[in-house]
């Protein structure tokens, strides 16, 4: 009896060997499984994307080597997000789908009406195939599907890393500038000389060693400047009433920028001169900038050097 049944287990594994190795065999000859790329596209290629959600849409534009947000004006994007997001898509590969109809579409939410994320990807003027993620069956994982195709995959994606409004997509350091020489504002002219800090009046009548430390710091959160998000209802900077805060920077560095921050309540925005963009940002980011006055950054019962007080007496000779 035991060598029956050792004999009828061993035929059963020969039996379930030569089975999978024929559905193997049939899959590999019609290719109906094998793995390829999920979408015939390069990162480098494509040059627009449009986002949507079922109440929402954003467009994304490459204008040269730059991405723009497509709303009511163009903001810029940020770069290093749409790269990764483009990298993900191009080095997706199909796996064995979990569903080969089209009745199974809507079970999975990727049809054409329906859908988490529908993700339109353009080359020049050509429209490549539409990408449809759906429902997730695991962490960081979706059903997704390509347009005019009905096979579903469970792919290595996530929906929430294709949002579909502006701020979303915002590079948020827009605004800032680097390796700051220079600030000016209605207080102080802060400048950098070597590694030293000066500071003097906005008349330079006077000039201070600065606070090292202090200089520094306003220096960095200059650099490191981050928005919140874009202005829906922005103020008019130029009707700013005398109850309303607002500070004019003068920042050199890099770049050269001239940011008016403005308070309104408990509302902080900034925009550029010139630029008729204005975004929301913190009031921690507002006051670590806006809020800095001349008596913060001068060392505490520092004198006018010398160098300034001469440049005064000289400067009122010649006037005499």
């Amino acid at each position: 009896m035991k060598k029956l049944n050792k004999w009828l287990a061993s035929l059963l594994a020969v039996q379930l060997l030569v089975a999978g190795g024929l559905i193997l065999g049939n899959q590999s000859q019609n290719g109906d499984f094998s793995t390829e790329p999920l979408l015939a596209v390069s990162e480098d290629s494509v040059d627009k994307i449009i986002l949507s959600t079922a109440d929402a849409s954003v467009t994304l534009t490459k204008q040269g080597d730059s991405w723009q947000i497509d709303a009511q004006q163009a903001y810029l994007a940020a770069q290093s997000k749409i790269s990764t997001v483009l990298n993900q898509i191009s080095q997706l590969q199909t796996r064995w789908p979990v569903a080969t109809s089209k009745s199974a579409h809507a079970r999975f939410n990727v049809t054409d009406e329906s859908f988490e994320r529908k993700i339109q990807l353009f080359s020049g003027n050509k429209e490549l195939p539409t990408l449809y993620i759906g429902t997730s069956p695991g962490f960081k994982q979706s059903h997704v599907r390509v347009e005019k195709h009905d096979e579903v995959y469970a792919l290595n994606l996530n929906a929430y890393d294709f949002p579909a409004k502006p701020n979303d997509w915002l590079d948020r350091s827009l605004l800032a500038v680097n390796n700051v020489t220079r600030v000016k504002s209605e207080s102080y002219v802060l400048r950098k000389e070597d590694s030293d800090w000066l500071i003097a009046s906005p008349d330079a009548s006077e000039t201070w060693t600065a606070n090292v430390q202090k200089a520094g710091e306003l220096s960095r959160a200059m650099e490191n400047f981050k928005v919140s998000g874009i202005a829906e209802q922005a103020p008019n900077f130029e009707d700013a009433s005398a109850s309303d805060n607002l500070v004019t920077l003068e920042v050199e560095g890099d770049t050269q920028r001239t940011l008016q921050f403005l308070k309104q309540e408990n509302n902080y925005y900034v925009k550029e001169v010139g630029s008729k963009q204005v975004f929301t940002l913190s009031s921690y980011e507002f006051n670590r900038l806006a809020g800095i006055e001349s008596s913060d950054l001068i060392i505490a019962n520092a004198e006018p050097s010398e160098e300034s007080t001469n440049d005064t007496a000289d400067s009122d000779q010649a006037g005499s």
